[in-house]
């Protein structure tokens, strides 16, 4: 069980074979290790995993499977928000403990010491130790774990989320893009999109020429695009996102200009701009405007809030968002539909002290 050293990189590998599912011999190579006795550890916790044999693994060794298992099985864009925040929130205290001596009374010091003291939001205290519960469900599915101690310490943090949104008028959107579009007229452009059209910005930024359809005015949402690892399409977040949105009449001009731009210069997208630039141009064009700073995902809200609040059709509006159902939508946006419940009142009295 030999350990070799990398030359080039500095640092230490191992390669061996194991036998697969199915009973075929397979090579494996694992790189990066700063120590050859880390390297040779790696052999010895892959092969204990790969027989099933858990107890004296360390964490991250079972939660290295995990991610392997959830890379297969979830989006690129999702995968690597579990992997980041495994990798800052949770391996950090469990990573060198064996899984199988992770006790109760560990778990709650976590809980206390960190998650309640580390300023996270209750939904966001919900989410971490969901993941970290997770890689315990998973090891008792696959490796014969006896207890999820995350269970047995009990439940933290709050599934309810925030009712209220930071959210733009048609007049603070239309200031903001005035105040630029003479020079950055594709951001512009990119802004009002998101907020006439309700889309996500992967959706946005996924837009190509043969997504615009002149004769019926509308806009075919049918893939995303993602920046990471150098860019790539994916589906959309859901099946019901798939949908057609009819834009309004005065964003036509601006629209055929990008499709021929696009179509001159074969970039493929429309919009050849980061999420990142995105956010960072929004921030900054607000704070000189002294508009409240709102995130990006903030203009496709304003957009749902505004429909409502006109009185729009809620099986209209859902459609238009790409939810599955109109429940969703007004989960999501009870906020603005108690808002409206609240005008409703004030006309019945108005009405009655007349």
């Amino acid at each position: 069980m030999p350990a070799y050293f990398d030359e080039k990189k500095k640092t230490w590998y191992v390669k061996f074979r194991y036998r697969d599912f199915t009973g075929k011999l397979k090579d494996t190579t694992k790189r990066g290790f700063k120590r050859k006795k880390d390297a040779l550890q790696y052999e010895i916790n892959f092969k204990q995993a790969h027989n099933g044999d858990f107890s004296n693994l360390p964490f991250s060794v079972i939660t290295e499977k995990y991610l392997q298992h959830q890379e297969i099985t979830v989006r690129k864009t999702t995968f690597r928000n579990i992997r980041n925040m495994i990798n800052k929130y949770i391996l950090p205290f469990f990573g060198n403990l064996t899984i199988s001596k992770i006790s109760v009374r560990e778990i709650i010091e976590w809980h206390d010491n960190f998650l309640l003291r580390g300023g996270f939001a209750p939904t966001t205290i919900k989410t971490i130790n969901g993941r970290l519960s997770a890689i315990f469900n998973y090891a008792k599915k696959y490796y014969k774990l006896k207890e999820n101690p995350v269970i047995l310490a009990g439940p933290i943090g709050s599934l309810k989320r925030k009712d209220e949104y930071t959210i733009w008028t048609i007049e603070q959107l239309e200031l903001f893009c005035k105040s630029f579009e003479k020079q950055f007229p594709v951001h512009a452009l990119a802004f009002r999109i998101l907020f006439y059209l309700g889309l996500r910005p992967s959706e946005l930024l996924g837009l190509t020429p043969a997504d615009i359809d002149f004769e019926q005015n509308t806009v075919s949402i049918n893939k995303s695009y993602h920046g990471e690892g150098g860019g790539y399409f994916a589906d959309t977040k859901n099946p019901y996102s798939v949908r057609k949105i009819v834009f309004p009449s005065f964003l036509r001009d601006n629209l055929m200009k990008i499709v021929e731009k696009t179509n001159k210069v074969d970039t493929g997208r429309l919009f050849y701009i980061t999420e990142g630039s995105l956010y960072s141009f929004l921030v900054r064009h607000s704070k000189k405007l002294s508009l409240p700073v709102i995130r990006l995902y903030d203009l496709r809200h304003s957009h749902a809030s505004i429909l409502i609040s006109n009185g729009q059709d809620i099986n209209l509006i859902a459609k238009r968002m790409g939810h599955c159902s109109p429940e969703t939508t007004l989960k999501i946006y009870s906020h603005a539909y108690k808002t409206k419940n609240d005008k409703i009142a004030d006309f019945f009295d108005e009405t009655h002290n007349k």
